[in-house]
């Protein structure tokens, strides 16, 4: 449930981070003026964050392990049933036990979507109106 949530949340983020940038004006000098440098510091975290990603995904995928991911043997897993996991189980709780959370979080959801999209619209009139 923890992780649909955070997808759902991710995916939402995602949404209302382009729409704010459809309400920035990028083509204003000012807006050149004020981030240039931040351009500048940017690129190289950019490429050094990039290559750590990749040096992590490499290790995990090769087998080679990750000091972060590897249990100690001391550590009893507990016991799963079988339908773990599956698509079946999955829907059955989040469609009975966490109902009313699941369209707690899509009404809410959906609500700031309505509200990104008309603030952009009130954008728009009044640069038409300009």
């Amino acid at each position: 449930i923890a992780v649909f949530q955070v997808i759902i949340y991710a995916g939402a983020i995602m949404v209302l981070i382009i729409y704010f940038l459809m309400l920035l004006d990028v083509k204003s000098q000012d807006f050149k003026k004020t981030y240039s440098s931040l351009f500048k510091f940017g690129g190289p975290v950019l490429v050094i964050l990039t290559l750590l990603f990749v040096y992590k995904l490499y290790r995990v995928l090769s087998g080679q392990g990750d000091v972060f991911l590897e249990m100690s043997s001391s550590v009893n897993p507990r016991v799963l049933p079988e339908s773990f996991g599956s698509i079946k189980a999955f829907s059955e709780v989040l469609l009975t036990k966490y109902m009313f959370a699941f369209e707690f979080v899509s009404t809410l959801l959906f609500a700031a979507i309505v509200a990104v999209i008309s603030i952009v619209q009130l954008d728009w009139k009044g640069r038409k109106n300009e």
